[in-house]
């Protein structure tokens, strides 16, 4: 039960954890899935019925599809020679899709020649040569190391900023999400929970989820109650401001769920209002700065502290900046604020 447009020569997203039905979506766009009911439009018409090869919608498989067999300029050229087309004419688009990639060098090779990164660029190649409306890519760089995937994924906003196609993107990756698309799509057991821009889905999560699945490390929950105008979980109490406080009045004296992401904490050198006793579990050396690991109430959190060369003991003072905190319902894991937004969007 999905609605939703996608726009014109972005890239969206669809992400989330494995078997949440992304890569369903994406057959049914391509037609090797059936649609239950209701209309799939591209370009304002309906396509529903239409077979996979009259879509106009190219697909970028995670694995590649090469046939072995074949050279490299046989597997790029292979839709233009099913449709009969003049080898002149074959030749052109070939030579250009493969200058678009990079991959001039390997037309005379066979697949089994090359490595991870030149395949997907073949794969790349044979998609780009149809000109279709739309690119269908499902999770295309997992099979990549680390520094390729980075690369590659460069390579391909690159081309499709060249290109403005409409780009499909499935991924669990959220890095790659976070990074590539203009709009993304969070899903969970076939549902949509959330769509918008990087940037919305980060700092205006709908629920627990969607704040938990998106960031890395990811936010921290630390269950607590409200008082009053303040924030309170055990020993702890943390003041909101006086307009903050008004909009979670119905949820007074009720336990809540208080967002931090890790980037918001800094450490204080003692105790005092506005800062979280907490005790000091581990540290990771990240280069340019540090992630600590610690327990408040026994309720695990991640903080990022600038400051490399800081010692820690036993015990330790977190100030977390409350302008920037999230507050969902304890019960549903809805959002019921976003401090960061303001009063406009809370």
């Amino acid at each position: 039960d999905i609605n939703m447009s996608i726009h014109a020569n972005e890239i969206t997203a669809f992400i989330g954890p494995s078997g949440c039905g992304k890569s369903t979506v994406l057959r049914m766009l391509a037609g090797l899935e059936e649609i239950t009911s209701g209309k799939l439009l591209l370009d304002g018409k309906v396509i529903n019925n239409r077979p996979p090869v009259e879509r106009d919608i190219a697909i970028v498989f995670q694995d590649y599809a090469l046939y072995g067999n074949l050279s490299v300029y046989d597997n790029v050229g292979i839709s233009m020679k099913v449709q009969h087309q003049k080898d002149t004419a074959i030749y052109d688009k070939v030579q250009q899709a493969a200058a678009t990639v990079d991959i001039q060098q390997y037309l005379n090779r066979l697949p089994g020649q090359l490595s991870g990164g030149q395949k997907q660029r073949v794969a790349l190649a044979r998609s780009i040569i149809r000109h279709p409306k739309a690119f269908l890519m499902d999770e295309p760089l997992s099979n990549l190391d680390a520094k390729l995937r980075n690369s590659t994924r460069i390579e391909i906003v690159k081309l499709q900023r060249s290109l403005k196609v409409t780009t499909i993107y499935v991924t669990h990756d959220q890095t790659e999400a976070m990074t590539m698309a203009d709009r993304m799509v969070v899903m969970k057991e076939g549902v949509v929970q959330q769509v918008g821009t990087p940037r919305e889905i980060y700092g205006l999560p709908v629920n627990m989820f969607v704040a938990g699945f998106i960031g890395s490390p990811q936010i921290n929950f630390i269950r607590g109650k409200l008082e009053g105008e303040t924030f309170v979980c055990g020993e702890n109490r943390l003041r909101l401001a006086p307009w903050a406080a008004h909009k979670l009045e119905a949820w007074s004296s009720k336990e809540v769920i208080l967002g931090l992401h890790p980037e918001v904490f800094s450490l204080a050198e003692e105790a005092g209002d506005g800062t979280f006793k907490a005790d000091f579990v581990a540290k990771e050396f990240m280069g340019s700065h540090l992630i600590i690991h610690a327990q408040i109430q026994q309720q695990d959190v991640q903080c990022r502290i600038d400051d490399t060369s800081a010692c820690f003991g036993g015990r330790l003072y977190l100030k977390p900046d409350m302008s920037r905190a999230h507050f969902f319902d304890a019960e549903t894991g809805e959002a019921i604020l976003h401090m960061e937004a303001g009063d406009d969007h809370a």
